[in-house]
């Protein structure tokens, strides 16, 4: 029987014939961090090519050898109802024939039982970032008059168009392009298709700083150029950094820069 968690944005499937690896694997790695919220399990390769009907998942962890249809046999008849799904192939065998006509088959990757916790994690890493990859490039295509990588400044020495760093280049450019809006976590989740968790945690990681303390430090950044280049009144500044109340506004405003926008304001005036 099938198991599975609610919808994702990334979805998994364990497949192996022994229930003690399944859930042992299941519960191994705290799946919602990587950004799969649902994981699904399947105890033969014809259940698992249901699970690949019916539910589509994104990467699927299989053993090699199970009774009636085996993880080989399995992974391509999947391939034929979900092209995109990336595969890790697990086994108990160090066999090199198997391994080959595996990759052969297009997995990702290839797993020794007992899977290595890290081994495990570095694969799961590197299929995220394969889909990430797939579905940006699929967005591109989908619209094309969306930034391309042609278009990217050239002191971006840094960008990868496959990794994390293109990633939180769209999801700035979007930031700044729609500072006036109410931007959260979830509308910048729905909008690149990408789990609010994984975004939060790759914020985080990439920038060393929290994405909700981003945003606000972004609006309050354009805020005080306006303070200084415009004759605004701050009502209006607030809304154009997406402040609906200005005493809301003014309240953030003198948390983290210290002083009021008045304040501020006058004070650039004086230096001036």
């Amino acid at each position: 029987m099938m198991n599975s968690g609610q919808c994702s944005l990334i979805k998994m499937a364990i497949v192996d014939d022994e229930e003690i690896i399944r859930e042992g694997m299941k519960q191994i790695i705290n799946w919602n961090e990587y950004g799969i919220d649902a994981v699904y399990t399947a105890r033969s390769g014809v259940e698992a090519l249901e699970c690949a009907l019916i539910s589509k998942p994104d990467i699927f962890l299989c053993d090699i050898r199970m009774s009636g249809m085996d993880g080989l046999t399995f992974i391509n008849e999947a391939k034929k109802v979900t092209p995109d799904s990336l595969y890790i192939i697990i086994s108990g065998y160090n066999d090199f024939l198997y391994a080959k006509k595996a990759i052969d088959l297009g997995a990702f990757g290839y797993l020794l039982k007992p899977v290595q916790v890290d081994e495990l994690k570095e694969k799961i890493e590197n299929c995220i970032k394969k889909i990430n990859t797939m579905r940006l490039q699929k967005a591109e295509e989908e619209n094309p008059g969306r930034e391309k990588k042609e278009s990217l400044p050239d002191n971006l020495s840094w960008f990868n168009p496959g990794g994390s760093n293109r990633i939180i280049w769209e999801i700035k450019q979007y930031i700044q392009k729609n500072i006036a809006e109410d931007i959260n976590l979830n509308i910048i989740a729905e909008k690149f298709y990408y789990n609010p968790s994984y975004i939060s945690r790759l914020f985080k990681a990439e920038l060393g700083i929290n994405f909700i303390d981003y945003i606000v430090e972004q609006k309050l950044e354009y805020a005080m150029r306006l303070l200084k280049e415009t004759n605004y009144k701050f009502y209006v500044i607030a809304g154009m950094v997406g402040y609906k109340d200005y005493k809301y506004f003014s309240g953030i405003f003198r948390k983290c820069v210290k002083m009021t926008p008045i304040e501020y304001r006058n004070k650039w005036c004086q230096d001036a």
